[in-house]
């Protein structure tokens, strides 16, 4: 299954991972999150942050719900991985909702703080 997934993956650059989560699991990550974007952060009241002009924000999505912890160290998810880009460090999760607009407000986005020609491996990139 891992081979197919990761094949797919090379192929398409994006798949579907079927079955991660139970419907009740998704469920409560769906309503924790949707609490969290229904009014803006203030002061010591959870909410999302305004960070862009259509897009609203949640930093630490890991902590809303166990489901969104529980699908980044998923044994398949980390085989895949592992198998598509080698090592790998979990260092930030977040989520956010964008709204909707004609506009392009964002543009295209790399992570290209990691230069392959540059940093052999992962550790290398990371400032000490």
């Amino acid at each position: 299954m891992i081979d197919k997934i990761v094949a797919a993956l090379e192929q398409d650059g994006v798949v579907r991972l079927p079955g991660l989560f139970e419907t009740e699991q998704l469920a409560a990550m769906q309503q924790a999150f949707n609490a969290r974007v229904s009014r803006l952060r203030f002061n010591q009241l959870n909410g999302y942050e305004k960070t862009e002009p259509y897009r609203h924000m949640v930093e630490d999505v890991l902590t809303l719900e166990q489901g969104f912890l529980d699908v980044a160290i998923h044994p398949t998810v980390k085989e895949v991985l592992t198998r598509y880009v080698g090592r790998f460090a979990l260092v930030e999760a977040r989520g956010w909702r964008s709204l909707p607009t004609k506009r392009d407000f964002h543009g295209w986005h790399g992570d290209e703080w990691y230069d392959q020609q540059v940093a052999k491996d992962i550790d290398s990139a990371w400032p000490n």
